[in-house]
Formats: C-alpha cells, sequence, structure tokens
C-alpha cells in the first residue's frame, strides 16, 4: 500500500512560491497567498499546465481533476 504524505501548510505555501518562481520569473517578494495567476503573474493557459505538472511532481498529488484546476487561481 503506498503511503500518503501529508504537508504543513508553509511547506506547501514555500513549495507553491518557489515553482511560481521558477516558471513565472516572479520575485519571491511579489507572491503572496492572494496573488493571482493570470492578473498578477501573467499566466496563460500553457503556463498554467505547466504549473499544475510542477505541483503534481513535487507534491506527488494524483492528476488534478480538470474542474478543480479551474477554480484555482491565487497562490
Amino acid at each position: 500500500a503506498e503511503v500518503k504524505q501529508t504537508y504543513s501548510r508553509e511547506v506547501v505555501r514555500e513549495g507553491v512560491v518557489e515553482i511560481l518562481c521558477e516558471e513565472m520569473g516572479a520575485n519571491v517578494a511579489m507572491v503572496t497567498e492572494e496573488t493571482n495567476l493570470m492578473t498578477d503573474l501573467g499566466a496563460d493557459s500553457i503556463d498554467f499546465i505547466e504549473i499544475l505538472c510542477q505541483l503534481e511532481d513535487e507534491f506527488r498529488l494524483h492528476p488534478i481533476p480538470d474542474k478543480a484546476a479551474q477554480k484555482i487561481l491565487t497562490v
């Protein structure tokens, strides 16, 4: 049986910020939990898919369902 890894909110936040900085060239100081991926960071649909793939890999997520992914707007 596969053991599920759990992550603290802080670890997840740091991982998300790191991925966004890497993928979007964002500055760590400008990324907050309220940062909008599209309006603040200029992510387009291709960027969004790349970010989702990175998140799935980083946090060992099963593929994020399309309906759930469409609701992701902010960090």
